[in-house]
């Protein structure tokens, strides 16, 4: 229910203008945006939670997800990164795109192709009949999954909600927005059980008994950028 609440709250959202602006009240042709957000993931893992729920007697939470963005903008294109900060159910993604509003415009919205890597961590989840890696005696043992991914990112910036601030003498914009984002990740991804070996290094073998999570990802968010 959470979930569907928060999806027709970004969508009503998607409804109103979106500018992205300077101090200075304006559209930019070069701008670099740092910015931090919550982001919703609407993943069907329901295969997963069902072997989780049977042989565990639970189902894992999803939750909000946080992550920080890094946008370089130049005339009417787009280049970004995003890292969620968030367990279990991680994104870390590139993009670059183009501006798909004027200059003029009170909207200033990017259509954007992403690339990049899911990734998931659990450490109270083990396969049932696996091959253990070679000396884990004493270590953490975590189940890993990991899979690339490939998506389109709507990204908004939202001109009602722009404000300036100062710092000493620095004047500093605040630009809020959305992220709208849907994603597959091709066939691939695959599941991990092991630890790690010197603190870096993942030491672990490949499972397959475990189901995995749905190819398509869709994800809705909201960003406060400066």
């Amino acid at each position: 229910m959470k979930k569907a609440a928060l999806s027709i709250l970004m969508f009503l959202i998607l409804d109103n203008a979106f500018a992205q602006l300077t101090s200075s009240n304006l559209s930019p042709d070069e701008m670099v945006v740092f910015s931090y957000g919550i982001n919703n993931s609407f993943i069907n893992t329901q295969a997963f939670d069902r072997w989780t729920f049977s042989n565990y007697g639970f189902r894992e939470k999803h939750r909000l997800n946080s992550f920080l963005g890094l946008d370089i903008i130049g005339g009417r294109y787009q280049l970004g990164f995003d890292a969620g900060i968030t367990l279990p159910y991680e994104m870390g993604v590139i993009y670059f795109g183009r501006k798909l509003t004027s200059r003029a415009s009170k909207v200033s919205s990017w259509l954007n192709l992403e690339y990049g890597r899911v990734t998931a961590v659990f450490s109270n989840l083990a396969p049932l009949d696996y091959v253990p890696p070679p000396n884990p005696q004493g270590k953490i043992m975590e189940l890993h999954y990991k899979a690339a991914y490939i998506g389109l990112l709507s990204k908004n910036y939202l001109n009602f909600l722009h404000f300036n601030t100062r710092i000493g003498g620095l004047k500093i914009p605040f630009n809020q927005g959305i992220n709208v984002e849907i994603g597959y990740a091709p066939p691939g991804g695959s599941w991990t059980y092991g630890y790690y070996a010197n603190g870096s290094t993942f030491n672990g073998n490949k499972v397959y008994t475990v189901p995995k999570p749905s190819n398509v990802f869709v994800n809705t968010g909201v960003f406060l950028g400066f």
